[in-house]
């Protein structure tokens, strides 16, 4: 079982049965794949509503090529592996709306107001904080079933 925590500072708790692992927030670099494209919906995409990757002022930007335009796409794809970490591909607007696909293949489809944006999934490292410990609850906690971090037999493992 593992819970991930959103907060800046962990606040430990005692536990028994849990150690903390922290790293550095995920790198990446997106890639533009057409202009005037969007992907197909599909399941698993999350869709955010206007404005949504907006940095700064609500102007409509549709120079798919701009500085401007693609500190949307990385705003947006940030916040996509944020909403669904399977994201592989993501669709920005003129208005910084944004949508997140999981598909592995993009089908592209016309759309005078939107560009398509890849790249590749997030790296980083992690490293243990303290053992015998957990973070507090707090808001933006996730909790998973138990077993859910397994990748064998189910046997505790202290």
């Amino acid at each position: 079982k593992f819970r991930c925590h959103t907060e800046k500072t962990c606040h430990l708790l005692d536990a028994g049965n849990g150690a903390v692992w922290t790293g550095p927030p995920p790198t990446f670099t997106v890639q533009k794949v057409a202009s005037k494209k969007r992907c197909s919906g599909g399941p698993g995409a999350f869709e955010s509503a206007d404005w949504a990757a907006n940095t700064g002022s609500k102007v409509r930007n549709s120079d798919f090529d701009s500085a401007g335009f693609k500190k949307w796409a990385e705003v947006a794809w940030e916040k996509c592996l944020q909403e669904v970490i399977s994201t592989k591909h993501v669709t920005v607007f003129d208005t910084a709306k944004f949508r997140c696909h999981t598909e592995k293949t993009c089908r592209l489809l016309d759309a005078g107001n939107g560009a398509v944006w890849t790249g590749p999934p997030p790296t980083f490292t992690v490293q243990k904080v303290a053992s015998k410990k957990r973070c507090s609850g707090g808001p933006g906690a996730f909790e998973s079933a138990d077993w859910a971090a397994a990748t064998g037999s189910k046997v505790r493992n202290s």
